[in-house]
C-alpha cells in the first residue's frame, strides 16, 4: 500500500497530497487500475477519489476524479465495496486486492465524508484544486464500465498528461524532425468548439438512447446492390492508410506537451504599411523601417504598388513594380544580414518578408495566397495578401490588405475583412488551417476606414497633436471594433500621431487641396494578435512620394525554440503510450443518429448540420470517411465532411460538419432534365431531392452508413437560356393560397370600394397549380424571346440605375442578392433593394447558365476575329436563335448606361471586361499563364466592338 501511495503521488499536482492508495483487483482482461484517496495541503477538509491507470514502462495516468460531498456512502456487499454519492448520481463498486486494503480505504474516506458535512459541501464548486485535473462533470450512465464500476459510473472529470490537451490542435514534424506549432482549424471552419472530453449531451438515462448502434437494414440494401459486405471492408482495407491518422494523434499530443522540450525565445519584428500611389522608390526608408533596431523579422506590406487601371486589375500586373521595391529594402536592410524570403502581390496589394540571416536554419516553411474582394466580390482592386510562416516553433500569418475606399463604405470593410478571413485557409497535415489559428497574425495595410467628421471640423482638429483623442472618437475602425463588427480578434497599439491621409504629394503636412478634397483618416494601421507581444512603438514617418504617409511598429515576441534531447524524450514517451493504448483498444463508436436531413437547401447558399459522435471507451478510436465500392470520392460533389477522419480519445466526442454546397456546376447537373426527372419529389417540381450515402470505418471495428439527404429549391441561377424561355410560369412559383387565406381574401375584397373591385375583376385569374406529371408534359405556346428573369434585372436597372455610379463595377450587398434571388425564383415582387446588387445578380445569373451567351463551340472563332469588327459581326449569324436574341438584347441594354458616361463614369473597357465572362466562357483551362492573359485581352475587345459609339 505504502508504495502504491508514493507512486500516486509522483504524479499530483504540488499541493495535493496522496491520503491512501489502494490497487485494485483486475477483472478478466481489463486495465490495471488504483483508486486513491486525495486532499490538498490548503483545503485539508476537501478530499477526493482519484482512479488512475497503471502500467509497466511510465507513471500511472489519472483517468477519473470524484469529489467527496456530504452525501456520499460507503458499504460492504460481499466481496466488494460500494460508494453511493446521491447529488451527482454516483454509484460504483470496487474490490481491491486485499481485504485490509479495502477496509482502510473505507475508513478514510468515511472520515472525509464526516469534514465534507461539517464544511456542508454539497456541491463539487469548492474542489477547485480537483478541476485542475479537468473540467467537472455530473456524467449519464456511460456504454462501457470501468473494472471496478456497476451500474453508474465514475466519469473521468481528469486529464492526464500525455492527453493533457484535449483541443482540436495539432503541429507537423518536418522531414528532419523538428516540430512546428501549427492550430488546426477549430471543428471544422466555423461550426464551434466539440464538447468537451468525458461529456455527452442531453440527459437520457441509457447511452443508446436516440443513437444509431446497428447499421439500418435498408441502408445496407441499397449500399450492397450486386456485392456483399465483405467486399466493401475488402475495398476499404486497401484504399485506406490509417497511418497518417496515427501520426497526427502522436503530433496533436506533442502538441499538448510542447511545454516538456520548448523554451522561449525573444524576438524583434518590424512590421510596415504604405499605399505608395503606384510611384516607384526614391526616398530614403531606413527611419520606416527602423533600421537602428535591428529587427530580426521585416514585414513590409504595399497598396496601390501599381495604379489600379482596369488593365492592371484584370491582368494583374504588379510584379514589375515589387522587384524594385524588394531591392530597394534589401539594401536599406543590409543584404550580408537579411534574406528575402518571399514576396506575393495581388494588383496594387504586395507583402515582403525579411529575416535576419541568423534565423534562417530554423525556418520550416513558408506559403502564400492571395484573396481579392473588389469588383464583384472576387477582381483584385481591393483585397489581401496572406503569407503562412514557420518559424522555430511558432506559426505565424502575415496580411497586407487594401479594403474599399469612401467614407459611407464602413460596412462594405467591415465585409472585407470577414470575407478574407472566411476565405483564406492554408491546408496543413492535420486539416485546414485559417488566419487565426496562427500562434500570431500580423495585419497591416491601408484598411481605408475614415473619421465620422466633416472636412473642415476634422482640419481643423488635425492642426494640434492634442486633439488626436477627440479625433479618435470618430475612427470608424475603433468604432468597428468596439461594435464587435470587425477586426474584434486583433489588438492595435496607441495611436499617438495625426492622421495619415490624405496630403499633397510632395509635402510634409498639407492635407488634400484638389477639387475632391479628401477628409483626413488614419487609413493606414497596423493590428497582431499572438500570446506573447509588447509594442516598443507605432509611429508614422513624414515621406512624402505618396498622398499616404507610412507606418511602422516594433514589437516584441517570444517563439518557442525546441530543445532537440528533451523532444526526442518526450516523443518516445508518446510512442510507447500510443502502442500501448493500440494494442489494449477494442474500437467503439456511439452517434446520435445514422441520417443527416437537410430541409431545404438554396443556390449558393451553404447549409451545415452536425453530428456528434462519441468514443465511450477508455482507450483512442480511429475513424475515417472511405468512399463506397467502386468510388473514388467519400461523398458527392455537393456534399463536404470535416472532419474526414481523426483519433477521438477516451470519452471524447466530436462534432462532425457535413456541408451542402450548390455552386453552378451542381446547380446545371441538379436542373439538367435527365436528373431531374429522375430525382424530382413527387408532386412537386420545385424541389430536387439531393441523397448519399456515407461509409465511415472505425480501425479494429465496424462500419457506420449515414444517409445524408437534402431538398434543394430549384432556381433559374444554373438552368439554361432555352429551358428558361420555355418556361411559361417561374421556375419555383410560390404556394397556392390555403381555403382559409382565400376566404381572408374574399372577405377583405367585399369591404373594398366598388371601383377597386371592378379593377379587380378585370385582371386576368393567376395560374393554377398542377401535379409534376402534368407540369413535365405542358409545353407553353411560343417560347420567350429572352428568359423572364433576364428582363426583369435588365428592367429594374433601366428604370432605376443608368444614371448610377460605378454602375456594374460596384458590389451589390450579400443580403440583398439573395433576396433578389428567391424573387427571380418565385415570381414574387422585388424588395427595395440597391442598383448595385441587382447588377451583380444580373452578372451572376448570366454566369451561372449552363451555355454562356455565345455558345461554347464558337469561343475561338471569337477570339479570333476580335481584332476585326467586321469579323465579329459575321459571326452573331452563326447564332442560334435564341442566345442571338439574348445577345442583341443585353448589348443594347449596355449601351443606356454608356450613354450617360457623363454621369456613371463608365468606359466601354471597363463594361466589356466585366461582361466578358458572361458571353465567353470555355471549360478548357488555359495551358500557360501567359495565354490566360491573351485569351482575357480578347473577350474584351471581341465585346468592345458591339459596346462602341458606332454601334449605338
Amino acid at each position: 500500500m505504502e508504495h502504491t501511495t508514493r507512486l500516486v503521488q509522483s504524479v499530483l499536482h504540488a499541493g495535493d497530497t496522496c491520503v491512501l492508495a489502494v490497487e485494485l483487483k483486475q477483472v478478466k482482461n481489463r486495465q490495471r487500475g488504483i483508486l486513491a484517496l486525495i486532499t490538498n495541503v490548503n483545503h485539508p477538509n476537501e478530499h477526493a477519489l482519484f482512479h488512475l491507470h497503471m502500467f509497466d514502462d511510465f507513471p500511472p495516468l489519472v483517468v477519473q476524479t470524484v469529489p467527496i460531498l456530504q452525501d456520499l456512502g460507503a458499504k460492504k456487499k460481499g466481496d466488494s465495496y460500494m460508494f453511493n454519492q446521491e447529488s451527482t448520481s454516483y454509484l460504483f463498486k470496487f474490490a481491491t486486492l486485499t481485504q485490509a486494503d479495502s477496509a482502510a480505504l473505507i475508513t478514510e474516506t468515511l472520515k472525509a465524508v464526516h469534514l465534507a458535512r461539517q464544511e456542508k459541501m454539497a456541491t463539487v464548486t469548492g474542489h477547485a484544486w480537483v478541476n485542475l485535473y479537468g473540467p467537472p462533470k455530473v456524467p449519464p450512465v456511460p456504454t462501457s464500465v470501468s473494472p471496478f464500476c456497476t451500474g453508474q459510473s465514475l466519469q473521468s472529470s481528469a486529464t492526464f498528461p500525455p492527453f493533457s490537451s484535449r483541443t482540436d490542435t495539432s503541429a507537423a514534424i518536418s522531414p528532419s524532425g523538428s516540430y512546428a506549432d501549427e492550430s488546426v482549424l477549430s471543428s471544422a471552419a466555423g461550426g464551434g468548439a466539440p464538447p468537451p472530453p468525458g461529456r455527452r449531451d442531453g440527459s437520457e438515462n441509457s447511452p443508446a438512447a436516440g443513437m444509431a448502434t446497428t447499421a439500418d437494414p435498408v441502408i445496407y440494401d441499397r449500399l450492397q446492390k450486386d456485392s456483399d459486405v465483405a467486399k466493401l471492408v475488402e475495398a476499404r482495407e486497401g484504399q485506406q492508410d490509417m497511418s497518417e491518422v496515427r501520426a497526427a494523434w502522436v503530433r496533436k499530443q506533442m502538441k499538448a506537451r510542447a511545454g516538456e522540450f520548448t523554451e522561449l525565445k525573444n524576438l524583434r519584428i518590424l512590421c510596415a504599411t504604405w499605399n505608395v500611389n503606384g510611384k516607384k522608390p526614391g526616398e530614403a526608408i531606413d527611419n520606416w523601417l527602423q533600421v537602428a533596431a535591428e529587427p530580426d523579422i521585416v514585414v513590409v506590406g504595399f497598396q496601390e504598388i501599381v495604379e489600379l487601371t482596369p488593365g492592371n486589375v484584370v491582368m494583374n500586373w504588379g510584379y514589375s513594380n515589387c522587384k524594385p521595391w524588394e531591392e530597394h529594402i534589401l539594401t536599406t536592410l543590409g543584404n550580408r544580414d537579411y534574406t528575402h524570403i518571399h514576396s506575393k502581390h495581388l494588383v496594387g496589394v504586395a507583402l515582403m518578408v525579411f529575416l535576419k540571416n541568423a534565423h534562417m536554419p530554423y525556418l520550416l516553411k513558408v506559403e502564400s495566397t492571395k484573396c481579392g474582394i473588389g469588383m464583384m466580390g472576387v477582381m483584385g482592386n481591393k483585397g489581401g495578401v496572406i503569407m503562412r510562416v514557420l518559424l522555430y516553433n511558432s506559426s505565424f500569418a502575415f496580411v497586407s490588405a487594401h479594403l474599399s475606399a469612401d467614407r459611407k463604405s464602413a460596412e462594405s470593410r467591415n465585409q472585407g475583412y470577414r470575407d478574407i478571413l472566411r476565405r483564406t485557409v492554408f491546408a496543413t497535415p492535420d486539416g485546414p488551417m485559417t488566419i487565426l489559428d496562427h500562434d500570431y497574425v500580423f495585419w497591416v495595410g491601408d484598411l481605408n476606414y475614415r473619421l465620422n467628421l466633416g472636412d473642415a471640423e476634422a482640419r481643423q482638429l488635425c492642426r494640434d497633436v492634442s486633439n488626436i483623442s477627440i479625433l479618435k472618437q470618430y475612427d470608424q475602425l475603433l468604432i468597428a471594433r468596439s461594435e464587435n463588427k470587425a477586426f474584434v480578434e486583433l489588438n492595435e497599439g496607441f495611436i499617438g500621431f495625426l492622421p495619415t491621409y490624405k496630403y499633397d504629394p510632395g509635402t510634409v503636412s498639407t492635407y488634400d487641396t484638389s477639387d475632391k478634397a479628401r477628409t483626413p483618416a488614419w487609413c493606414d494601421r497596423i493590428l497582431f494578435k499572438g500570446p506573447y507581444i509588447q509594442q516598443i512603438n507605432y509611429m508614422r514617418h513624414e515621406h512624402v512620394t505618396s498622398d499616404h504617409k507610412p507606418v511602422s511598429s516594433l514589437l516584441e515576441i517570444k517563439v518557442n525554440c525546441i530543445v532537440k534531447s528533451r523532444e526526442h524524450q518526450t516523443h518516445q514517451t508518446v510512442l510507447r503510450l500510443l502502442d500501448h493504448i493500440e494494442n489494449e483498444s477494442i474500437s467503439n463508436l456511439v452517434m446520435e443518429s445514422n441520417s443527416v436531413s437537410f430541409p431545404k437547401v438554396f443556390y449558393c447558399r451553404p447549409a451545415t448540420q452536425l453530428l456528434t459522435i462519441e468514443n465511450p471507451s477508455q482507450f483512442p478510436v480511429e475513424f475515417c470517411f472511405l468512399p463506397k465500392p467502386s468510388e473514388t470520392n467519400i461523398c458527392k460533389p455537393w456534399l463536404s465532411v470535416l472532419p474526414e477522419n481523426g483519433i477521438l480519445t477516451a470519452n471524447e466526442s466530436l462534432q462532425v460538419k457535413f456541408t451542402i454546397f450548390v455552386d453552378n456546376a451542381v446547380a446545371r447537373s441538379l436542373t439538367h432534365s435527365s436528373y431531374s426527372l429522375k430525382n424530382l419529389i413527387q408532386e412537386d417540381t420545385s424541389q430536387v431531392l439531393l441523397d448519399d450515402i456515407l461509409v465511415l470505418h472505425l480501425k479494429n471495428g465496424r462500419d457506420f452508413f449515414i444517409t445524408v439527404q437534402g431538398y434543394y429549391q430549384k432556381s433559374c441561377f444554373g438552368s439554361s437560356l432555352e429551358k428558361l424561355c420555355c418556361l411559361s410560369a417561374p421556375i419555383r412559383p410560390l404556394p397556392r393560397p390555403s381555403p382559409d387565406q382565400q376566404q381572408d381574401s374574399t372577405q377583405q375584397s367585399q369591404s373594398q370600394s366598388p371601383q377597386l373591385q371592378q379593377q379587380q375583376q378585370q385582371q386576368p385569374p393567376p395560374p393554377q397549380p398542377q401535379s409534376a406529371a402534368a407540369a413535365a408534359q405542358q409545353q407553353p405556346q411560343s417560347p420567350l424571346s429572352v428568359p423572364k428573369e433576364l428582363w426583369r434585372c435588365v428592367d429594374f436597372i433601366f428604370r432605376n440605375g443608368v444614371h448610377e455610379e460605378e454602375l456594374f463595377l460596384r458590389s451589390g450587398d450579400p443580403r440583398e442578392m439573395d433576396e433578389i434571388r428567391e424573387c427571380l425564383d418565385t415570381g414574387a415582387e422585388f424588395l427595395l433593394c440597391s442598383v448595385h446588387s441587382m447588377a451583380e445578380t444580373l452578372i451572376l445569373l448570366l454566369e451561372s447558365f449552363e451555355e454562356p451567351v455565345i455558345p461554347q463551340a464558337l469561343y475561338h472563332r471569337c477570339l479570333n476575329a476580335s481584332a476585326d469588327p467586321a469579323q465579329c459581326r459575321l459571326i452573331l449569324h452563326d447564332l442560334p436563335t435564341l442566345h442571338y436574341n439574348v445577345f442583341v438584347y443585353l448589348t443594347a441594354f449596355m449601351r443606356e448606361p454608356l450613354a450617360h458616361a457623363n454621369v456613371n463614369n463608365l468606359t466601354v473597357k471597363a463594361l466589356a471586361v466585366v461582361f466578358s465572362n458572361c458571353f465567353l466562357r470555355t471549360s478548357a483551362p488555359p495551358t500557360v499563364r501567359r495565354r490566360e492573359e491573351l485569351e482575357k485581352e480578347k473577350k474584351v475587345k471581341f465585346l468592345s466592338v458591339f459596346l462602341s459609339e458606332t454601334e449605338q
